[in-house]
C-alpha cells in the first residue's frame, strides 16, 4: 500500500478518485438515514454496493428514492468540480490544497482532502482535513503503508493518510486543526474526540464540525466529559435551551476552564437543528458579543 498526492487532473487516478467520491457521497447519505446509521462490515458493503447500482440505474430504486438521487447528484458534481479546480491550482484562493490518495498497487482505495490557510482575523495557521474515505475492504484493516514522503507506516490504513497529512501540517507550522465528519459517524466522532483530542464546535443536519488548538490541548477527562455529553444530547428527546446547556457546561468541573468560544461551540453542537433555528437570534447575539469581547482584549 502507498500514499500519493494527486497533482494532475489528466492522471488516470482522477477517474478512480471520482468513483470513490461518488461512493463516499452515497455512503454518507445512507449513514444519515436512521435505518442505516449503524451499518458496518459486510452489511455496509452490501448496502452501499446496492445503492451505487440504484444510483447508476442498474437496478430499480429500493434503498434510495428520487430525492436521494437528486441530492447525491448535486453533491457529487460539487465535490468533483472542487477537486478538479484545486488539483489544477493547489494554491487557489490563498489556500494550499492536497488530495491524498491511498493505493493498493494501481487501484485507488481511499482518499482524504487537506487544506492549509492563514486565518488573519484569528492570527493562526489552520489545517483542515475533509472528505476522508477508505473502501470497506480496507476500512479498519492494519497493514504496511509507504507514505507520500517514502516513509513506512504500520497501522490502520486510514490512520496512515491522517498521519501523512499531520506531517504536512507540521512542515507548514499549522497551530489549529479543523475536521468534519458525518453526524452519524459514531466511530469517527469517538476517535476524533477521545483519541485525537478534537472538540465539537458546530453541526448541521448531516455534519459535525470539530477543532483542535495544538498549542493548548485539553485534558483527557475533559474530552471524555465532552464525548459523553455530546451523545447524551444527540439521543435526548426532551427539548432544551442554550441557557440550560451553558449552565450544564459551567456546572461541570471538567469544563469550567474552557474558553467562552469553546463553550459556545459545545452549545451549538448539543442543540438540535430545530432548537438552533428557534434560538438563532440568541445564538447570533452570543457570537457577536464574543467578537466584541475579543476585539476589546486585542485578540
Amino acid at each position: 500500500m502507498k500514499i500519493e498526492i494527486l497533482n494532475s487532473i489528466n492522471h488516470q487516478d482522477l477517474e478512480q478518485l471520482k468513483f470513490l467520491i461518488t461512493e463516499y457521497i452515497i455512503y454518507l447519505n445512507l449513514k444519515n438515514k436512521d435505518m442505516y446509521a449503524n451499518m458496518g462490515g459486510e452489511e455496509r458493503t452490501t448496502i452501499v454496493d446496492a445503492a451505487i447500482k440504484e444510483f447508476t440505474g442498474k437496478i430499480t430504486l429500493s434503498i434510495l428514492d428520487l430525492n436521494d438521487i437528486r441530492k447525491i447528484e448535486n453533491e457529487i458534481a460539487t465535490q468533483i468540480d472542487f477537486a478538479k479546480a484545486y488539483i489544477s491550482d493547489p494554491n487557489r484562493n490563498n489556500k494550499k490544497t492536497r488530495y491524498y490518495i491511498l493505493k493498493d498497487a494501481n487501484t485507488v482505495v481511499g482518499f482524504m482532502q487537506a487544506q492549509i490557510e492563514k486565518n488573519n482575523i484569528k492570527n493562526r495557521i489552520e489545517g483542515l482535513r475533509n472528505l476522508a474515505y477508505v473502501t470497506s475492504k480496507y476500512s479498519g484493516v492494519i497493514g504496511e503503508t509507504i507514505d507520500s514522503s517514502g516513509d513506512e507506516f504500520i497501522g490502520f490504513y486510514s490512520e496512515a493518510i491522517y498521519q501523512d497529512i499531520s506531517k504536512w501540517f507540521g512542515e507548514n507550522n499549522v497551530d489549529y486543526e479543523k475536521i468534519a465528519t458525518g453526524i452519524n459517524m459514531s466511530h469517527h466522532i469517538t476517535s476524533y474526540i477521545k483519541i485525537k483530542r478534537f472538540i465539537p464546535v458546530d453541526k448541521n443536519s448531516s455534519t459535525l464540525f470539530l477543532e483542535k488548538n495544538l498549542k493548548k490541548q485539553l485534558y483527557r477527562r475533559s474530552l471524555d466529559k465532552i464525548f459523553r455529553l455530546f451523545f447524551i444530547h444527540k439521543s435526548r428527546n426532551a427539548s432544551t435551551t442554550p441557557e440550560n446547556i451553558m449552565q450544564e457546561i459551567n456546572s461541570t468541573p471538567e469544563l469550567v476552564f474552557l474558553s467562552e468560544e469553546q463553550k459556545l461551540g459545545l452549545v451549538k453542537s448539543f442543540l438540535t437543528e430545530e432548537e438552533k433555528e428557534k434560538y438563532s437570534i440568541q445564538l447570533k447575539k452570543c457570537e457577536d458579543n464574543l467578537k466584541i469581547s475579543k476585539s476589546s482584549d486585542g485578540r
